[in-house]
């Protein structure tokens, strides 16, 4: 990890005292002068839609999740392991390789104090498969109802059909507290569980986690509170007591309100010459971590023109990705394929397409329409509403795309309007702005929608719709193979064909930029999952440091 610097009758006094006793509790300002509680103060540029972990889709929602609610394994960041117990201590995987049994720590315990069983693990996957959505689409080997109580402390998942990715997906998998969920549930399509907590989950938690929330105003923040009877991992002196994350769709806002310290981590989507102008604050430091994030132009290959191979490998060369990387973005290194570079199994000998228009004009030139043909499609682009770095880059596309005579239409939309219009391939959008993280890292997530599996998932990519059955069968034959060698020979002979088809364009691995006031500690990557490195209980305040009496007063 790189660090950059600069970078009965009451006196009205007692009656006073009481009230401000009471607003203390929710208020969202800096800490109290003498010994307050430790606050975290972020502004997120985009809204948090839900905070029901089965809907985890954008970075905001996953990180909120993360914090709230636990899982049955936790990530490692060593080069040579995958994960290490959490909620389970241990388990086993059956011979089949389709049985995975799960044995649980006891006295785990919930956010309203009852203890976390193989009922809470059992329910919560079934309630996630029921559901459905971008987090069950990464369980597809798991039908509802197949998970199994053995007993109290230990259950067991049932898969189909083998997934070698099944435990590093498990780091998406979050357990809820079935009882209150139930106890909460209002009246639904699904029979004894009614609407299986949906709308309480909206604005409340059923977790185990970390942190709890205390508050959600939507469009304008979500409180968290640090649970103190956490048990998974200890304390740290002057841990965080509470987060508040404040939803503040303006990045130059969030800039400024960073600036003068009246927030102490800020959005890692702030526009380059922002990252720049703040690695030069005094008091601010910027961390620079290359990630196994890759950013995409999703193309709906069922809609017409981009149902002809030579289109979109024409747009492949047609676009300037140097200019993403260089002047978009903060940085980064041009992917190869759709799984990311630091992601095992990632296939390094594949086909980069540059930018050249005499190629791209060449293969335009075989395609199954012709010129004129062309020229009457308007592609639709679409980009979340309120990014800059989404919006310049749907610019750079359109305009790109247009020296070969390709018209292209940009769209700011809702992430939540964008992913619903993905899961039908006549309502998916000919182009759809996307990256995605390397929250399991294993190539199966990335490479799930280049087949027939993955098409209509409400998620950018559920919106390719491509379809090559060597691919398929690639795929296939890595998730039954029963060692990784093999399993990473087949991943990689798919991302061959992925590649050659261009089902999609590959932009490029990103760089990450975190800026953070440098009395927050903690911060940490890699941290063997993405979104892990905002794991608020591993982070602590330097109470001592002058910029933190500034920014918060002295303690």
């Amino acid at each position: 990890m790189v660090k950059k610097k600069n970078f009965i009758l009451v006196s009205p006094f007692v009656t006073i005292s009481f009230l401000l006793l009471i607003l203390s509790a929710f208020y969202a300002g800096p800490a109290i002068a003498g010994g307050g509680p430790i606050e975290l103060r972020i502004g997120w540029m985009m809204h948090i839609p839900s905070l029901d972990p089965v809907n985890q889709s954008n970075n905001w929602e996953y990180t909120v999740a993360t914090n709230v609610y636990d899982t049955l394994v936790y990530p490692d960041p060593a080069p040579d392991k995958l994960c290490k117990p959490w909620i389970a201590e241990s388990w086993k995987i059956s011979a089949d390789a389709k049985t995975y049994t799960f044995y649980l720590r006891k006295g785990v315990k919930f956010h309203d104090g009852s203890e976390v069983t193989a009922e809470d693990v059992a329910f919560s996957m079934d309630r996630q498969q029921t559901l459905g959505g971008p987090i069950a689409a990464r369980f597809k080997s798991i039908k509802p109802q197949t998970t199994e109580v053995i007993d109290k402390y230990t259950v067991a998942f049932h898969l189909e059909k083998p997934d070698p990715s099944f435990m590093a997906t498990l780091f998406v998998f979050k357990i809820l507290n079935k009882k209150q969920v139930l106890e909460n549930k209002q009246p639904g399509k699904y029979g004894e569980f009614g609407d299986y907590g949906v709308k309480w989950l909206d604005t409340h938690d059923a977790g185990s986690g970390p942190y709890r929330v205390v508050k959600r105003l939507h469009g304008d923040r979500v409180v968290l509170e640090k649970f103190k009877d956490y048990s998974l991992r200890q304390w740290k002196e002057n841990s965080i007591d509470r987060v508040i994350i404040y939803i503040t769709p303006e990045l130059v806002t969030i800039a400024t309100k960073l600036r003068k310290g009246e927030i102490d981590l800020s959005d890692w989507t702030l526009p380059p010459k922002t990252m720049r102008e703040l690695d030069k604050f005094e008091g601010i430091n910027v961390y620079y971590d290359r990630i196994d994030t890759s950013w995409f132009l999703i193309l709906n290959n069922k809609k017409p023109p981009l149902d002809c191979k030579y289109v979109r490998k024409a747009m492949a060369y047609a676009f300037d990705y140097d200019v993403v990387i260089n002047d978009i973005l903060v940085g980064g290194k041009r992917s190869q394929g759709p799984v990311p570079i630091g992601i095992p199994g990632h296939n390094d000998k594949l086909l980069t397409y540059t930018r050249d228009l005499e190629k791209a004009k060449q293969l335009l030139a075989k395609s199954k329409y012709s010129k004129q043909e062309l020229a009457k499609f308007e592609m639709e682009l679409a980009a979340v509403a309120g990014s800059e770095r989404f919006h310049n880059i749907g610019l750079l596309a359109a305009a790109n795309f247009s020296e070969i005579g390709l018209k292209v239409k940009v769209r700011d939309l809702r992430w939540a309007d964008i992913c619903q219009h993905q899961a039908k391939s006549e309502t998916a959008f000919h182009i759809v702005i996307f990256y995605q993280s390397g929250t399991v890292p294993h190539p199966q997530p990335f490479l799930l929608f280049y087949t027939p599996e993955g098409w209509g998932t409400a998620y950018p990519p559920g919106g390719i719709y491509y379809e090559n059955p060597k691919v398929t069968e690639y795929i296939e034959k890595a998730k039954a193979a029963a060692s990784l060698e093999e399993q990473y020979k087949y991943y990689k002979m798919a991302q061959e064909l992925i590649v050659e088809d261009s089902p999609c364009l590959f932009l490029h691995n990103t760089l990450l930029a975190q800026p953070i006031w440098r009395y927050v500690k903690g911060y940490k990557m890699p941290a063997g999952a993405f979104y892990y490195q905002l794991r608020f209980d591993t982070y602590w305040m330097d109470v001592s440091d002058k910029y933190y009496k500034q920014n918060h007063g002295t303690r």
